[in-house]
């Protein structure tokens, strides 16, 4: 990217941690809150008590998910050069809800917090973070390129190329086809989870959207049932465990076990907040 472009991002290049409940920018913007979990459930939609993960509801925008010809290129959103210029943005301003859906952005600056996770329709998934850590530091990145992906590993630095996907409540970054699409800038530290308890994670808590696609840990949490599905079960406070990464490596406990910790990436199913266990590790018994 050119230089200029770089130095010319405004408010989509701001690289601080916001504050929590801090809304006077986000009051000027007309892109809807991604916390509002208001709309009904699609009757595909993942939900604690489904075995199938159905790429989360995730939307990829429809060629450049733009209406009236608009390409959302850094030249229409005022930032930039030209059309074939994405908008320099971070992991922040797009979970906040400053950059449009169906925008094109280069998100800079991220590390990958997890393993790939491929899904049955060939696509593939990982979770990023800003190594700066903190609320509405963590996203999901969706990749139609499953070797793309495959080419990430966990604290690899980043920059990526992409349109921001929104589906319900869940914003992700749809990337680019092509290789060129993620640049490797070396490797940086994951930000260290963040310890909440399950009553934090509770649907339309604060921390539970603000932490979402963000590594999270809950201590001593006590499994209240399991699912359906192995290997995935309910602690306090309805708070899931998910099999994503481990499958059939997960644990399955019975109602009333307790374990010393729980860490992963948060991610949202329809009726609750669910973790995701990165390795055997981030279950500890």
């Amino acid at each position: 990217m050119p230089e200029s472009a770089a130095e010319d991002t405004s408010a989509a290049g701001e690289e601080s941690s916001p504050t929590l409940g801090s809304t006077a920018a986000a009051e000027e913007s007309t892109t809807p809150d991604v916390g509002d979990t208001t709309d009904a459930a699609p009757a595909d939609y993942p939900t604690h008590e489904s075995c199938e993960d159905t790429g989360d509801g995730y939307d990829v925008p429809e060629d450049d998910g733009m209406e009236d010809g608009s390409t959302g290129s850094a030249e229409e959103t005022g930032v930039g050069m030209g059309d074939d210029i994405p908008l320099g943005a971070t992991v922040f301003t797009v979970r906040q809800g400053y950059v449009p859906a169906g925008t094109w952005v280069e998100l800079r600056d991220v590390v990958i917090s997890s393993p790939v996770a491929n899904d049955e329709e060939g696509s593939a998934m990982v979770f990023a973070q800003s190594p700066k850590g903190g609320m509405f530091s963590g996203i999901t990145l969706v990749f139609q390129e499953p070797s793309v992906a495959a080419t990430l590993a966990i604290g690899d630095r980043v920059r990526v190329t992409g349109r921001v996907g929104e589906r319900y409540v869940f914003t992700a970054i749809f990337v680019d086809l092509g290789a060129d699409a993620v640049v490797h800038d070396g490797a940086a530290a994951v930000p260290d989870p963040v310890v909440l308890t399950p009553e934090e994670l509770e649907p339309g808590a604060p921390a539970a959207e603000a932490y979402e696609s963000a590594l999270v840990r809950v201590e001593n949490p006590q499994v209240e049932r399991p699912q359906s599905c192995a290997g995935e079960f309910i602690v306090d406070a309805g708070l899931g465990v998910d099999d994503l990464f481990l499958g059939d490596a997960a644990p399955n406990p019975a109602a009333g076990d307790t374990f010393s910790a729980v860490t992963g990436p948060l991610r949202y199913t329809y009726n609750g907040f669910e973790i995701a266990p990165r390795s055997a590790g981030d279950v500890e018994p």
